[in-house]
């Protein structure tokens, strides 16, 4: 059928085609009108995530803050969160959320409960990963509600985070308060141990001792040495039985010496220790730890003044296209069930015959 056909079938078929168009277009102008009026109001935060040491590098990478981002969205949009909303708005003391409750025939869970999941349903959350920005989307009939609810939302995620970092901020001081007590404790008792042996009569003046004792030992190594020269057994037995006496008595005074200079050096790593665990004590005591996310409110959420849904121009040309159409159809499906002849072509088209001749009236 070509083009000219068709064009004469909607002349001839108009009342048909704007009867159609007319109802449709109608109606879909009138919808649009029985649509309860949906308004959304956004609320839009920025997540500065700071950390140290390798933590850094990761931040760095986009596959690090695409999932710090999703974390952060389902955090945004658990239970729990929404849960914190409907008790800091109290929606669940509100008579007309009972009621709604009620008539819904809601006959399990709680009503707080049931008030989360309707907040779930009409909240949004958005994630652009190049700024770590997030946007908080609520839509409600309720203009007011529709701010109210999504700036609740920011809050409640402020003030979780808060606690959650406040929370970790104690565990940190308790862990490093029980590592300072531990070495605290060890290091008292490195102490006693030195004081012990120091006070016993084979470690006093032990050093002083090991030099004198050393120094005699040096000596007998030396006579040894040269009676040896002449003869090994012109060395008299007496000298002998002097160095391995005297020999034996070095080793031990070397012993007792090893052993105080091993507990002291475990004291003064110890004592390195404990005053690193004091410093980070007093940096948790006074949070000089820079926070591992902070959150900054960039817009808060306004009071709509437009609706968002139904978008009526959308609509409008939406009902007026599919009006169009659908006359137009059912002018051609009429034509098919009542088909006419109306010029040449249709008879070309009808008897698949060429026309010799026209005769006009």
């Amino acid at each position: 059928m070509k083009f000219k056909q068709i064009l004469s079938i909607l002349a001839a078929r108009r009342r048909t085609m704007f009867g159609v168009f007319f109802f449709v277009a109608a109606g879909g102008i009138a919808l649009n009108f029985m649509v309860p009026k949906q308004y959304q109001s956004t609320a839009t935060i920025l997540l500065d995530s700071k950390s140290s040491g390798e933590d850094v590098k990761k931040i760095a990478t986009d596959s690090y803050v695409d999932r710090f981002l999703k974390s952060q969205v389902a955090f945004m949009t658990s239970y729990s969160m929404a849960s914190r909303v409907v008790e800091s708005m109290g929606l669940d003391k509100s008579t007309e959320a009972r009621q709604l409750f009620q008539s819904e025939g809601q006959s399990k869970g709680t009503l707080k409960g049931w008030l989360a999941d309707t907040l779930l349903n009409k909240l949004e959350v958005k994630t652009f990963s190049d700024r770590n920005v997030m946007e908080i989307q609520f839509t409600s009939p309720d203009p007011r509600l529709a701010s109210a609810v999504a700036n609740a939302f920011v809050q409640s995620y402020i003030k979780t985070m808060a606690d959650n970092q406040n929370t970790t901020s104690k565990k940190q001081l308790q862990l490093v308060q029980k590592q300072l007590t531990d070495l605290r404790e060890s290091m008292d008792g490195v102490e006693k141990n030195i004081n012990e042996l120091q006070q016993r009569d084979e470690y006093i003046g032990v050093e002083s001792r090991f030099e004198t004792e050393n120094k005699r030992l040096t000596e007998l190594r030396t006579r040894v040495a040269a009676q040896g020269s002449v003869a090994p057994e012109s060395v008299p037995p007496p000298l002998r039985i002097e160095l391995d006496a005297q020999q034996a008595k070095v080793n031990g005074i070397k012993t007792l010496r090893t052993k105080l200079r091993v507990l002291q050096s475990n004291l003064e790593v110890m004592q390195r220790s404990y005053d690193f665990a004091m410093q980070k004590f007093w940096q948790e005591s006074f949070n000089e730890r820079p926070e591992l996310l902070s959150v900054y409110i960039l817009k808060a959420a306004a009071t709509p003044e437009e609706p968002a849904l139904p978008k009526l121009w959308i609509n409008f040309s939406l009902a007026l296209v599919i009006g169009v159409l659908m006359g137009a159809g059912a002018a051609i499906a009429a034509e098919g069930i009542d088909r006419r002849i109306r010029s040449e072509l249709d008879l070309t088209y009808l008897l698949n015959l060429p026309i010799l001749a026209t005769v006009r009236v």
